[in-house]
């Protein structure tokens, strides 16, 4: 196409531009998704389970597969859902994803988690004093029978030494772990909340690897998952 007016090329290159760099916007690098799920069902219990990640009308698995061409691949796994546990602030239901690489190796959790750190140790108490020696006593003078001496005086009693001070507590490693705790009311299961837990995993092997999520009421209480959704990505 020829293009004589100068007025007509400007507007034409202008156009060209904002085409070229919309094209450019619109296509953003995004991550390759390689298995999802999702269950909308009820999942209710008082003690630890590995949840059903895709329904009873989907077969009710405990697991998702997805498959790597290289070895150590790096995956991300999101597990989403909303969820309750009965008890106080301190009840907790907390969440594993569990990571199966295809071999011999077995499941692994996929978690961060920390160690506590160890307490420091007590300063030892100082030693007490030693207590001074009593004087002698003096000699009876000579005579006819001569006067008896003076008795020595006491030492004086060594002080005590302090006590050691005691070492401070480790402190707890944290709690990744957790997915949801208690709101407060101990005897009712309430207060559905939605939360989020993912992890990055190198997995080792390549093949058919299987992820699935296991739940742990603490201490042992009745708690519901709902609405849950898992997605594998790279």
């Amino acid at each position: 196409m020829i293009i004589r007016s100068a007025n007509k090329k400007m507007r034409y290159l202008g156009t060209l531009t904002t085409f070229m760099g919309a094209g450019l916007i619109a296509n953003p690098v995004a991550a390759d998704v390689i298995a999802e799920t999702q269950n909308n069902s009820p999942q209710n219990s008082s003690s630890a389970t590995t949840l059903d990640l895709n329904g009873q009308t989907a077969g009710k698995q405990e697991f998702v597969t997805f498959i790597t061409v290289q070895p150590n691949t790096l995956v991300r796994v999101i597990f989403n859902a909303t969820g309750a546990v009965r008890g106080n602030f301190s009840a907790r239901l907390n969440a594993a994803i569990l990571i199966d690489p295809n071999g011999p190796q077995g499941p692994v959790q996929c978690s961060l988690s920390t160690s506590g750190t160890s307490g420091t140790s007590g300063t030892g108490g100082t030693s007490g004093t030693s207590g001074t020696s009593g004087t002698s006593g003096t000699s009876g003078t000579s005579g006819t029978s001569g006067t008896s001496g003076t008795s020595g005086t006491s030492g004086t009693v060594g002080l005590s030494g302090t006590s050691g001070t005691s070492g401070t507590s480790g402190t707890s490693g944290n709690l990744e772990g957790v997915f949801v705790s208690g709101n407060g009311t101990p005897n009712i299961l309430d207060g559905l909340v939605g939360a989020t837990k993912q992890c990055a995993y190198i997995v080792p092997t390549t093949g058919v690897h299987r992820v699935s999520v296991r739940v742990t009421p603490t201490p042992a209480n009745q708690w519901q998952i709902d609405d849950l959704s898992l997605v594998v990505d790279r």
